[in-house]
């Protein structure tokens, strides 16, 4: 299903969210991928997160090798796209597509600083999967080193490593109970459609939603634990060339707060921010 953008104040009214960005039944919920951070930098305050996303990408240059990040929050952190082992990558109408390439920050301390001190996440990408099968899992969205047992989050499609490849979306995040906290969605669920994909952890537990329904829930009871030395990056791992994912990124954003349901849904509603 191709979900309306709302693109405009007319339209963003008509989706039923107001011009300063917010639904008028979440006064403080933030549907603007480009909203500037509301607080304290979190070099000025790192335990006051901003209800806006701390990086953002929209993936709408057309052009060149880099992608900005539009979150408003300093210091940016672009992504730079490389082509390890030959991928190629290509700008249409929807955003950056890949098939083999992939697109990485070398400077992205700013997720790691206000994530763990509020001790709460929500990674976000709307996505256009080449195929609805694919294996590794792919790695769409994710914060790691090239480890492939270790990682602060991945959103990642299709199977573990060495299975069969499948069309689910999985989440992992890096925590003190488990290095891959995982929690997956039912087979059938990737689709070669524009879908959003969006997962939050906080508290211990972790919630995975796709086209603003939720798909999968867990608890592990731990709290996030991070690497120091990951990368953030898109359409695969850092420092690998074996878990490429193959489609086009439209937008992709983390938040250092958890997301509810009603907030996850207006996004949805609203589709990807450009």
């Amino acid at each position: 299903m191709r979900v309306a953008r709302c693109v405009g104040l007319a339209a963003l009214a008509a989706c039923g969210i107001d011009v300063q960005g917010t639904r008028p039944d979440a006064p403080d919920a933030s549907v603007d991928g480009g909203a500037p951070w509301d607080g304290a930098t979190p070099q000025d305050d790192a335990s006051a997160p901003s209800r806006g996303p701390i990086v953002a990408y929209t993936f709408t240059e057309g052009a060149g090798a880099r992608t900005a990040d539009v979150s408003g929050v300093e210091p940016a952190a672009p992504l730079e796209i490389e082509s390890p082992g030959g991928g190629g990558f290509a700008w249409n109408a929807d955003g950056l597509e890949l098939s083999g390439a992939l697109a990485r920050s070398t400077g992205a301390q700013k997720v790691y600083d206000a994530c763990t001190a509020s001790g709460a996440i929500t990674v976000e990408a709307w996505l256009t999967p080449a195929t609805a099968t694919q294996g590794g899992p792919a790695r769409a969205f994710t914060y790691s080193s090239g480890d492939v047992d270790a990682r602060n989050f991945t959103i990642g499609v299709g199977s573990d490593s060495g299975g069969t490849p499948g069309s689910r979306y999985l989440l992992r995040f890096g925590t003190t109970t488990q290095v891959n906290f995982e929690v997956a969605s039912g087979t059938q669920a990737v689709k070669t459609a524009l879908q959003h994909v969006v997962g939050a952890f906080a508290r211990g537990a972790s919630r995975l939603w796709v086209d603003g329904t939720s798909r999968a829930d867990g608890r592990n009871g731990g709290e996030l634990k991070w690497r120091t030395d990951a990368v953030l990056a898109v359409g695969g791992e850092p420092g690998r060339t074996d878990r490429p994912f193959r489609g086009t990124l439209s937008y992709a954003a983390v938040f250092c707060r958890e997301l509810d349901d009603a907030e996850v849904r207006a996004r949805f509603a609203a589709g990807p921010p450009r």
